[in-house]
């Protein structure tokens, strides 16, 4: 099953004193970029929440969002530095003189200053906090998950349709093939002649030159290139798993082979069918870099 690149999920964990939530967005990316934004003093569930977010994805540019509540019943303790706090009030209070200042310091702010006060995240339990961490994680990025592979259908029925209708334009060059070669031939064997000035040619030579301009604007070898690049891409739409690399190669390929194509031809009817073809693919490529 293809899956997109592109996603949101929402996941939540509680344990007896504690409620993680966790939101996960991605995003286009070349390679797997995992950015984690945990609660001040949670750096050491850092290593465990990469890997619970890698079990599950493999491609994207991926930002996760943690937050950790303690809720009522809990059995955390808070505690003040009230000798701390002392010595801070009175480090204000002398600033305050310095700079002319009328307003007192205020309680609120001597609570933020550090070390006044303990008994937050920093001070958490981990291993009594991470069941809920980890139920948060593993839910958001199932969502993610589960939403990428619901884009991922819908790319992948509409790659199939762009596919299909390149295979449709390659088959009508292919037939159109046969028809401009002739054409050509009968415009250089009339140009050799009106050169000639009516002085009688060499058949073998003649031919030869016809031959030899010919096969230089036959594009045979790059449509059946072409074809076998559609099969392959059909194919790996078809079996599932990571494909965004193989199928953004192989629509290279396709391309390459195109610009030659394009390039040998003289013929305006099969130019045109080219020009088709390489603005269906390049929608193909658009929608490629979209998948994991």
């Amino acid at each position: 099953m293809l899956r997109s690149m592109t996603g949101y999920g929402r996941g939540e964990g509680r344990t007896t004193g504690h409620r993680a939530v966790a939101e996960v967005r991605s995003v286009n990316h070349r390679f797997f970029d995992l950015s984690l934004r945990l609660p001040r003093g949670y750096g050491g569930l850092e290593e465990r929440v990469r890997a619970a977010v890698q079990e599950q994805l493999t491609r994207g540019r991926v930002e996760l969002s943690l937050t950790v509540e303690r809720l009522a019943g809990g059995d955390g303790q808070v505690r003040v530095d009230a000798d701390l706090a002392e010595r801070y009030h009175e480090m204000l209070l002398q600033l305050g003189r310095r700079l002319a200042l009328s307003d007192p310091p205020r309680l609120d702010t001597i609570l933020t200053l550090p070390g006044v006060m303990a008994g937050g995240p920093q001070d958490e339990d981990l291993e009594a906090v991470y069941p809920a961490v980890h139920e948060a994680v593993t839910e958001g990025v199932g969502q993610l998950a589960a939403m990428r592979r619901r884009e991922g259908d819908r790319l992948c029925r509409d790659l199939a349709h762009r596919l299909s209708r390149l295979g449709q334009l390659m088959e009508e060059v292919s037939v159109a093939v046969p028809r401009a070669l002739e054409e050509g031939r009968a415009r250089l064997t009339e140009r050799l002649n009106a050169f000639g000035g009516g002085m009688e040619l060499d058949a073998a030579r003649l031919t030869t030159e016809v031959a030899l301009a010919a096969e230089r604007c036959d594009i045979t070898e790059e449509l059946v290139r072409v074809g076998s690049h559609l099969h392959e891409a059909g194919r790996t739409l078809t079996a599932g798993g990571p494909a965004g690399r193989r199928l953004d190669f192989l629509s290279q390929e396709i391309g390459r082979e195109l610009n030659t194509a394009a390039s040998k031809t003289g013929d305006l009817p099969i130019s045109r069918l080219l020009l088709d073809a390489r603005e269906e693919l390049e929608k193909v490529r658009e929608q490629v870099q979209n998948l994991e």
